[in-house]
């Protein structure tokens, strides 16, 4: 049986081994954190990322306790106006074959955690970071560190799967000018108690906020109890990219009312009720033209760290082990194979999610009379064409390559 090595046990890397497990492939996972939990936050999970959790056996575990928004209802912040409103929910899941859901992060990963901790194929390791690795011609040797003890794993490939700041991809991308940037944004995320916040909030809809250098997001999670809140404005960032804990900093709830100052009633009295907030500075890596080299390669953010205007972080790491399952079904023996089949399936999809994910954050930020516009022009195409513009993001991806 082929042992592939993965490094990193976030979403894309779990979701990565049971994909692969299920076709043949025995796999190694490694995290460097001593134990695996999440920070309390929400993501939403398309189409594109429930068909994989569909196909993994998955979904059904996953609605106790996600919601499925009815509806996706564009408001402008200054009054809040409703500038286009949506149906989800049910017309969703018809016309793409599986459901739109939102969820706790938490709740997608103690899933995955579940479904890779009782499969056979799969060990799973804390607290053991790949600290390096060699090519030896077919052989991947991954050297590991925990409480200063070495080790070295052998095995027939290795998989990056550890995030924003892999250090795979590091050593694969030295010399390429792939250095880490500051996009020049926050995000503000918190979890308000569903019976603190507005009545609005508590509905059963994702919603979408625009203003002038900042939007605001909302939608409930953990079956309607708490809503999740994420408003991201432009802002400097003074703090250090190297932090440790550089996603679950504490914010100033007074630094975030200014740029909200002006916004509508709704809107302020939502973000004041939120209890806390912790601030993520958005980074972003240039595109790689290659995310794999021979028996390597990258997963998730580590291969194709995308702005979140799109909302297809989670989702497209899951369709990532989507696509590594496939490609392991085709070329069972041959890991550089499967690796590059890999991402011939993924690689322009995930590319043109980075480019449209930056360009929607423009479009959300609009000034005053640009705002104006994009208002005017999303009501004028409707929610048909509204709708046709996800099409390439929600639809049932080829399957060739």
């Amino acid at each position: 049986m082929r042992h592939v090595v993965m490094a990193g046990a976030g979403i894309a890397g779990l979701t990565a081994a049971l994909s692969l497990a299920r076709h043949g492939t025995k796999i190694s996972v490694f995290d460097r954190a001593p134990v695996l939990h999440e920070a309390g936050a929400g993501l939403q999970l398309p189409p594109n990322a429930t068909r994989v959790m569909a196909d993994l056996g998955l979904l059904e575990r996953l609605r106790e306790t996600a919601v499925r928004p009815d509806r996706l209802r564009i408001r402008r912040g200054r009054d809040g106006a409703t500038i286009v409103d949506l149906p989800f929910g049910a017309a969703a899941e018809a016309r793409y074959g599986a459901p739109l859901l939102v969820i706790h992060r938490a709740d997608l990963q103690a899933a995955l955690l579940e479904a890779v901790r009782v499969h056979p194929s799969i060990t799973l390791e804390t607290g053991q970071p790949v600290t390096s690795f060699a090519v030896d011609g077919a052989t991947v040797i991954a050297n590991l560190s925990s409480e200063g003890q070495n080790r070295s794993i052998a095995s027939d490939g290795l998989i990056g799967a550890d995030g924003l700041r892999s250090s795979i991809r590091s050593w694969l991308a030295a010399d390429r000018g792939d250095d880490r940037t500051y996009a020049g944004r926050i995000a503000w995320r918190t979890l308000v108690p569903a019976a603190d916040a507005p009545a609005f909030a508590r509905a059963s809809a994702t919603n979408l906020w625009l203003g002038s250098d900042a939007h605001l997001v909302h939608y409930p999670v953990r079956g309607g109890t708490l809503i999740n809140v994420v408003a991201i404005v432009a802002d400097r960032w003074e703090g250090s990219e190297a932090a440790p804990n550089l996603w679950t900093v504490r914010g100033d709830p007074a630094r975030l009312k200014k740029p909200f100052a002006a916004w509508s009633r709704e809107a302020r009295d939502l973000i004041e009720a939120a209890p806390d907030w912790r601030i993520w500075p958005l980074f972003e890596r240039p595109p790689l033209a290659r995310w794999s080299t021979g028996p390597i390669t990258l997963v998730g953010d580590a291969a194709h760290p995308a702005l979140p205007f799109l909302a297809q972080g989670a989702a497209g790491a899951i369709e990532d082990g989507w696509a590594l399952g496939l490609a392991a079904a085709r070329h069972p023996s041959d890991t550089p194979a499967t690796f590059a089949a890999y991402e011939r399936l993924r690689h322009a999809k995930a590319d043109r999610v980075q480019r449209e994910s930056r360009r929607q954050g423009s479009v959300y930020h609009f000034g005053a009379v640009a705002g104006m516009a994009r208002d005017l022009a999303m009501r004028s195409m409707g929610q048909r064409r509204m709708l046709d513009r996800y099409d390439w993001l929600y639809g049932k991806p080829a399957a060739g390559a």
